[in-house]
């Protein structure tokens, strides 16, 4: 079972890792940078668009197993030890974990998309995707937001356009901003009197295999 300890450590090897390889000369043409970095979850190869061509995304990245069959109710699995070897592909994101999309028309479905998920959802959800500037130095210390999207525990991914930080960290480059994916609705908090507490990872009323709200401090200032 992953400790919210062996999660912290997961994210602060992505940041490591991408401020380690991003620390080349700045006079370094984009297409010398590596975006290939080494992590707990296997070799991530990234990605660089052109509409923020100074921002480096690792995206869809596993921190855990496949929640479904013996898993599906449980918190989450660390990686099995042999992942660190995989290639990942880190240039799109992963599914969005399963929720209600109404399709009913409305002035948001329709011409404000950008507030609504991107893409297929699935239960091989549990990823995280990070943003980091081009250029950083690991003498920066750059800070690093650790973002976990609303939709009152029903709705929501790393995809929604509209919390999409590349643009911010763009014009700022002067932070790196990690997005986590988790369990939704009854496949993360089911409220069920059958789930212990102590093996659902929740904090006392929601029973289920979701989140717990006090690790989350702790994922923030241990990375």
């Amino acid at each position: 079972m992953a400790s919210i300890n062996s999660f912290s450590r997961i994210v602060a090897t992505f940041v490591l890792s991408i401020q380690a390889v991003s620390s080349r000369p700045h006079w370094q043409s984009k297409s010398d940078l590596d975006l290939s970095i080494s992590t707990t979850s296997g070799r991530l190869q990234g990605i660089i668009n052109g509409t923020t061509p100074n921002v480096r995304q690792f995206l869809g990245v596993p921190f855990a197993q496949t929640p479904t069959g013996n898993l599906r109710w449980m918190p989450p699995n660390t990686l099995p030890s042999n992942q660190s070897s995989a290639v990942v592909d880190a240039t799109k994101f992963s599914l969005n974990c399963p929720q209600y999309e109404s399709a009913i028309p409305t002035i948001y479905s329709t011409y404000v998309r950008e507030f609504f998920i991107s893409g297929p959802s699935g239960e091989d959800c549990l990823t995280l995707s990070i943003w980091a500037p081009l250029h950083s130095q690991p003498e920066d210390k750059l800070p690093v937001v650790i973002y976990l999207y609303g939709g009152g525990l029903q709705t929501g991914g790393s995809s929604v356009p509209y919390q999409n930080p590349a643009k911010w960290i763009e014009r700022t480059q002067s932070q790196i901003v990690v997005s986590i994916q988790y369990r939704l609705n009854i496949f993360g908090f089911p409220n069920a009197p059958g789930l212990e507490i102590s093996k659902s990872g929740l904090s006392q009323s929601a029973s289920g295999s979701g989140i717990n709200l006090r690790e989350h401090r702790c994922v923030w200032w241990q990375s």
